[in-house]
């Protein structure tokens, strides 16, 4: 793990927040914050890395992913429904709702190199109706552009430099599986890069290096594992003291700060923010 990270480099708690559900966090390159959620608590969080300020905002409902627009505004998936959300004056308001979801909520999503946001759906109760009740969406100018079904959990997701490629994760396969895009939208020649364990917890949120890497947050596992596509191997891990460890971004002046969520339950710590410095950059997170 050395040689991935900076000289002196430690994990830091950067707010200890007891949050149940810490989640979908996000850099924002022209504000230098840190946006993230408490999906159960109905919380929008935004973290100053410079002087430690943290602050909220309340939302009616499950809200389980952000992402910016090219005005800067933030694009928040709250149950049901995508909003836009103007910080100046926080008014959400609502661009396109999907219908039949009384029983599911959004969960992670991430805008590609063309504009369209892809965001997942889950059972809000994982009973035995969940499984593949979930969807993977791509929605763009407040349209469904595409749905592919069959998904328990659709959660971590992002492409390769060129776009070409497309790393998913459905949690509960334990696996993380990467397509073909063809045009855009069109998904095909579906093969898993790696199988996860019983021990090693299961796969949540994930993100992706300059080098082609990816970082992948370990749901029950008290880590983030680094991933070598190529070769479909763990080449590297961050622990972290929290047993439900649920998103990791890139962010910081340099991109070169790896932030990461956690989750509590009644027998485990967690709900907080962590940052660490790495001898590594993400990539600047697209827009809508």
């Amino acid at each position: 793990m050395k040689e991935l990270l900076k000289a002196n480099s430690k994990l830091i708690c950067e707010a200890k927040l007891n949050c149940k559900l810490a989640e979908g966090c996000i850099w924002d390159e022209k504000n230098r914050l840190v946006y993230f959620v408490d999906i159960e608590s109905f919380y929008l969080y935004i973290f100053n890395p410079i002087d430690k300020n943290i602050s909220k905002i309340p939302t009616q409902s499950y809200i389980s992913d952000i992402v910016l627009d090219t005005d800067n505004n933030l694009i928040c998936a709250i149950k049901d429904t995508i909003y836009k959300l103007d910080l100046k004056n926080t008014k959400f308001v609502p661009m396109i709702k999907i219908n039949s979801m009384e029983e599911l909520r959004f969960n992670d999503g991430k805008c590609d190199r063309y504009g369209n946001l892809w965001i997942g759906t889950m059972k809000i109760e994982q009973d035995k109706d969940a499984q593949c009740a979930g969807a993977l969406y791509c929605i763009n100018k407040n349209e469904i552009v595409e749905k592919y079904d069959d998904f328990t959990i659709p959660n971590g997701l992002d492409w390769n430099r060129d776009g070409s490629i497309f790393y998913h994760i459905d949690t509960l396969t334990r696996k993380i599986d990467v397509y073909d895009v063809i045009e855009q939208t069109k998904l095909k020649n579906k093969r898993t890069i790696i199988s996860f364990n019983n021990g090693d917890g299961v796969p949540d949120g994930m993100c992706i290096d300059i080098q082609g890497r990816l970082w992948v947050a370990m749901w029950g596992g008290n880590c983030v594992n680094c991933i070598d596509p190529k070769v479909g191997k763990i080449i590297s891990s961050i622990e972290v003291p929290d047993k439900y460890v649920t998103c990791c971004a890139f962010g910081g002046e340099d991109l070169d700060t790896l932030y990461i969520t956690t989750a509590r339950d009644k027998s485990c710590d967690g709900g907080n923010l962590y940052s660490i410095r790495l001898n590594t950059k993400g990539i600047e997170a697209y827009r809508y």
